[in-house]
């Protein structure tokens, strides 16, 4: 893709995927000294009620550092990866980070319609 997408593709994206599996309260800011995308939301019917991010870009890749915490307050440490194969065409992978280190816990490829 050279250069890989754009912030707001991106937002877009994200908002569409996770808009479809829950109702979210997100907020997104591009750290300007740092370029990186500083990012919270909240969710509803997941397991999960909130979420700390951290996005950045590496190549035609957007890699995601979450924490996320449940409704115990419990919380668990992710990375989440974005390849962008292509323009119509993306893969997806869902890491939690162990003691053992990353343990793949859901991924997929996906496609634009």
């Amino acid at each position: 893709m050279g250069g890989g997408p754009t912030v707001g593709a991106v937002t877009r994206l994200l908002h569409r995927r996770r808009k479809a599996k829950a109702r979210l309260g997100r907020h997104l800011v591009l750290h300007p000294g740092e370029k990186q995308i500083r990012g919270v939301f909240t969710a509803s019917d997941m397991p999960v009620v909130f979420f700390d991010y951290t996005t950045r870009f590496e190549g035609d890749t957007m890699v995601n550092d979450l924490r996320a915490y449940g409704a115990n307050g419990f919380e668990t440490l992710y990375v989440e990866t974005w390849d962008f194969t292509d323009d119509t065409h993306y893969v997806w992978r869902l890491l939690k980070k162990t003691p053992d280190g990353l343990q793949e816990e859901m991924g997929g490829t996906y496609s634009k319609k």
